[in-house]
């Protein structure tokens, strides 16, 4: 008969193709069925087990210290997992697992976790649309490059050196969707260049962990202890993080880590410690961000504390904080608001001077009021330009209106010297807005100070 055509292979060729049973495409020999792990695929009794046989037989005869598995298609079964069972057999030093595919479900679960096992672990180019489980293990390296896993899990095991390389690139995409360590201690681990759902660390010990240039849906890190390094460089989140049960150290790195919306950690704790971990390097711009989410998030807290009939002042200093400055922020949102209010302070002065209804005048200031408040609180913290637009609008509507084009109006009610020294009898409207002016010239000086002072 003929011989497999892959380098380095002469078993027979299996039925109708040009590779043997170990190296040939299995799909057609697979069929889907529903079982309690969901609908999987399960290969036909015969070649699963003629293919454990002949990779047993082939290999089991080859140098312990590393078994090289190439280009080799593993098949699944429901209820079975032989690959464990024929490493096992086989107990190499190092492995290595170049090309090929698992069409299953598979758990690597060869050994006590107490000791060593294996040296190696190594996938290259693998793919599979299922789970990969290394399970009650304990290896000194174990490395994924240029791979297309479903789901790559850790549980109960204890890792030297873990290492996920993905490549993102159109001309040659490798990409794991899902990483999840339960319950494992991992003295180093590494993991780039990944467009990931989830990427899930639970009840573990990371002595050092890098993760660099990373697009995630969701981090979650409950109850896990990073002890001496933790680096978050270039990473897209697109939905939240979480880092509330996670112990951090005090000198982390979240340089370059975005989110797509603007809720994108899951709680106040979280923007606490990474806010925490700029200012320990003195990188005061980037920890203001992260204090302001952190503001957000206790207003989040202090909204749900309303519904429950608590807090209701802390909540109103909050929404006014927030709402005026973005919690000292943001010095824009601040000028917006102080020349807003100018505007229409100035218009109601020109109403009360040229009306003489008091009906009229109450009216008038009444329906202004609402319509720049509306305004002003659904475009805060928003895009600057919102900002700019109103404002040229805002001038444009008062000068048409009052013939103060030149703003004298506007600019005697705003000089900040005049504020609390001005000879003006005050009324109670002038004196709220006095009040009001001042706390918002204050916010501007805060919102500039944050954003530009060295520590």
């Amino acid at each position: 008969m003929s011989k497999c055509s892959c380098e380095n292979c002469n078993l027979e060729v299996f039925e109708n193709s040009d590779k043997c049973i170990l190296h040939c495409d299995k799909t057609k020999y697979h069929k889907k069925e529903n079982t309690i792990l969901g609908l999987i695929e399960k290969c036909e009794d015969s070649v699963y087990y003629k293919f454990y046989e002949t990779l047993i037989q082939r290999y089991k005869i080859f140098n312990k210290k590393l078994l090289q598995l190439i280009d080799i298609h593993f098949p699944s079964n429901i209820l079975e997992f032989k690959f464990s069972e024929f490493i096992s057999q086989v107990m190499p030093n190092e492995i290595s697992i170049i090309g090929g595919k698992f069409y299953g479900r598979e758990i690597f679960n060869v050994g006590d976790k107490n000791y060593v096992k294996f040296d190696k672990l190594n996938f290259f180019k693998v793919e599979t649309k299922y789970e990969f489980n290394i399970f009650n293990s304990s290896i000194k390296e174990v490395k994924l490059s240029c791979c297309s896993f479903e789901l790559f899990k850790i549980q109960n095991s204890y890792i030297e050196n873990l290492n996920i390389f993905g490549s993102l690139s159109v001309i040659d995409y490798w990409n794991t969707k899902n990483v999840f360590l339960f319950d494992s201690n991992i003295n180093y681990f590494k993991i780039t260049n990944l467009n990931m759902n989830v990427m899930s660390i639970k009840l573990g010990e990371i002595k050092n962990a890098i993760f660099k240039d990373l697009i995630i849906n969701n981090a979650n890190f409950e109850q896990n202890v990073f002890l001496d390094k933790l680096d978050f460089l270039d990473i897209k989140i697109k939905n939240k993080i979480d880092l509330q049960n996670a112990i951090i150290p005090e000198i982390s790195t979240f340089l370059g880590l975005e989110f797509e919306n603007d809720s994108g950690v899951s709680n106040r704790e979280t923007a606490r410690k990474i806010k925490n971990s700029f200012e320990q390097q003195n990188n005061i711009i980037e920890a203001n961000k992260f204090y302001a989410l952190e503001m957000k998030k206790r207003e989040e807290e202090l909204e749900e504390d309303i519904k429950k009939g608590k807090n209701f002042f802390e909540w109103l200093v909050f929404k006014i904080h927030g709402i005026s400055s973005n919690h000292s922020q943001d010095w824009t949102l601040a000028l917006f608001w102080i020349i807003s209010l100018t505007f229409l302070t100035s218009f109601i002065k020109t109403i009360d001077s040229n009306f003489s209804q008091t009906i009229e005048k109450i009216g008038l200031s009444f329906i202004l009021i609402s319509i720049i408040f509306f305004i002003n609180i659904n475009i805060s913290n928003s895009k600057k330009l919102y900002y700019l637009i109103c404002g040229l609008v805002y001038y444009l509507i008062y000068a048409v209106f009052t013939k103060d084009f030149s703003l004298t109006i506007f600019s005697n009610l705003i000089n900040p010297f005049s504020i609390m020294t001005g000879k003006e009898e005050l009324n109670f409207g002038i004196l709220l807005y006095k009040i009001t002016i001042a706390y918002l010239i204050y916010q501007l000086i805060i919102s500039i100070r944050q954003n530009t002072r060295r520590k």
